[in-house]
């Protein structure tokens, strides 16, 4: 589960251009959460997975999709 989140997460981020440094800021998190979200190692908590979904303009429902 974890993966598939962490590639929809770098695939929306890297279309828009977004570093992971900018997207973490845009989301008042640590770069090296992103960094962990993205390579599949830490699952985003709801609160995190919605500012993601805001952010990055995916629908909380595909982001989280299995």
């Amino acid at each position: 589960m974890s993966k598939s989140i962490g590639k929809r997460v770098k695939e929306a981020r890297e279309a828009r251009d977004i570093s992971q440094q900018q997207l973490a800021e845009l989301i008042h998190k640590s770069q090296a959460l992103i960094c962990q979200i993205e390579q599949g190692n830490r699952k985003p908590g709801l609160y995190t997975a919605i500012q993601l979904s805001n952010v990055l303009g995916i629908k909380l429902e595909n982001l989280i999709e299995d």
